[in-house]
C-alpha cells in the first residue's frame, strides 16, 4: 500500500491529499480504509485528477456516514443524493460571493458530519474553500478565555428567501461543541451564523464573538484550498469550519455536494420525519367540527 499511494499533508491542522488513488475504487476494501484512516487523522482528504459520476462521489461519502439531503427550510432537497453549489443554476443558494467561516446546518439541532465538494467548472481566480480546524483554535486559547466560554450557550440562525416566501432557522447551542466521536473540544461560534449569546448584553457578546472568530480565522489553523478541475474534497464538519473567497460573479463556478449525517443522527432525523407525517395524516382525518 505505501509503495502505490503517498500521503502528502496539506497544512499544520487540516488536510492531506492521497496522492495515487483513484477515488471510483473505493469499493476495494483496502483502499476504502485508506480514505477512512486519512480523513480521521487529517480531518479532510484530497484526491485529484477524476472526474466522478455523482454515484461514485456518493459511494466516496458513503465511508464515513450516511448521505443526508438536510438543510434549512429554504433550500432543503428531499430524497436527493447531492446538489449544487453554483452561479449558473437557478435552484441553488450562496453561488456567489464571498462567505464568511461555518460549519453547516449549525442553526438547526443536529449539524451535519461532514460534506464534499467535487469541482464540475471553475472560475479562472478566486473561489477558494479555506477551512480552520476549530479544535486547534480552541485549544490554543488562554486558560480564563476557555474557563469563561466553556459553559456558555449562542444562537445561530440564517434568514433567506426562496420562491417568494422568507424562511428561518436558529438553534441554541454550547459555543464549545465535542467532536464526535473523538470528544474533542471545538468551537462552535461562527462568522457567518451566531448571532448573539443569551443573557449577554450586545456590547459584551459582541466583543467575545469577535474575540473567538479571530482565534478562528488566525492562518496558523487555516488552510487554503485553491480548485482544480475535478477536484474532490472530503471533510470533517464539525472538526473544521470553512470559508469561500470572492470571485468574478461573470465567471461561473459550480462544484457538485454531497452531505453527510452520522448513522444516529440519521436515525433520529428519519422517526422525526415519521412522527411528522403522521402528525399530519391525523391533522388531515380529524373530522370538521359542525355547530347545531
Amino acid at each position: 500500500m505505501k509503495e502505490r499511494f503517498a500521503i502528502r499533508p496539506l497544512s499544520r491542522h487540516v488536510g492531506a491529499e492521497i496522492v495515487g488513488l483513484d477515488p471510483r475504487d473505493v469499493s476495494d476494501p483496502e483502499l476504502a480504509q485508506l480514505v477512512l484512516d486519512t480523513y480521521e487523522r487529517y480531518h479532510l482528504v484530497l484526491i485529484r485528477g477524476h472526474e466522478l459520476t455523482e454515484a461514485q462521489q456518493v459511494e466516496l461519502c458513503q465511508l464515513v456516514g450516511v448521505i443526508s439531503a438536510r438543510g434549512g427550510k429554504g433550500y432543503a432537497k428531499a430524497g436527493r443524493a447531492s446538489a449544487l453549489v453554483s452561479n449558473r443554476n437557478g435552484d441553488v443558494i450562496f453561488g456567489d460571493g464571498e462567505l464568511s467561516f461555518h460549519s453547516d446546518l449549525t442553526f438547526l439541532e443536529w449539524p451535519l458530519k461532514a460534506r464534499s465538494l467535487h469541482a464540475l467548472v471553475l472560475p479562472k481566480e478566486g473561489g477558494n474553500t479555506l477551512f480552520s480546524n476549530v479544535h486547534a483554535a480552541y485549544e490554543a486559547l488562554p486558560v480564563e478565555l476557555k474557563a469563561r466560554i466553556d459553559n456558555l450557550c449562542a444562537r445561530h440562525a440564517v434568514t433567506y428567501e426562496r420562491d417568494g416566501q422568507l424562511w428561518v432557522d436558529e438553534h441554541t447551542r454550547p459555543v464549545v461543541g465535542h467532536h464526535s466521536p473523538s470528544g474533542k473540544p471545538v468551537l462552535m461560534v461562527s462568522r457567518a451564523v451566531t448571532k448573539d449569546i443569551p443573557g449577554m448584553e450586545r456590547p459584551e457578546f459582541r466583543a467575545l464573538l469577535k474575540q473567538l472568530w479571530a482565534q478562528i480565522e488566525r492562518e496558523e489553523f487555516v488552510y487554503t484550498h485553491v480548485w482544480q478541475m475535478h477536484d474532490i474534497v472530503l471533510w470533517d464538519n464539525v472538526m473544521l469550519q470553512h470559508a469561500r473567497t470572492t470571485f468574478d460573479p461573470a465567471q461561473p463556478r459550480t462544484l457538485r455536494v454531497v452531505s453527510v449525517d452520522s448513522p444516529e443522527v440519521a436515525a433520529l432525523e428519519a422517526a422525526a420525519q415519521e412522527q411528522a407525517a403522521r402528525e399530519k395524516l391525523a391533522q388531515q382525518n380529524v373530522a370538521p367540527v359542525v355547530a347545531s
